[in-house]
């Protein structure tokens, strides 16, 4: 299948649209792995700051440990917002997701807000 395929080498992201969502489990699955992995489009921001810049922001990273979500998630929509999207404070408790990265939101099935667009 060509959809996976482009998944499987880092060349495109997990995104459906109900109706049809027939793969979507898949293509979640498919994607994380190749999030993991850091290939094609998910590795080029390691690949275009360098090892050393790459190195020097993981460690500065861990000397600042972040307990804050980046990001809100809906767990029943599987969208993701900003903190300080307007509709990222009307997602009910039981439904609150929280991420710190982007990435994570998304590995996780999750797609980008259209209006705050994280």
């Amino acid at each position: 299948m060509f959809n996976a395929e482009m998944l499987l080498q880092g060349c495109a992201q997990v995104m459906t649209v109900p109706p049809k969502v027939k793969y979507a489990d898949l293509f979640a699955k498919l994607q994380r792995e190749v999030l993991e992995e850091q290939k094609g489009l998910w590795g080029a921001a390691a690949a275009a700051g360098g090892a050393a810049s790459s190195t020097a922001a993981a460690k500065e990273v861990e000397s600042k440990p972040n307990t804050e979500a980046n990001y809100i998630g809906n767990a029943r929509s599987k969208k993701f917002h900003r903190p300080d999207c307007e509709w990222a404070q009307k997602i009910a408790p039981e439904n609150r997701m929280e991420f710190r990265t982007r990435a994570a939101a998304m590995s996780e099935g999750y797609e980008p807000c259209k209006v705050c667009r994280p």
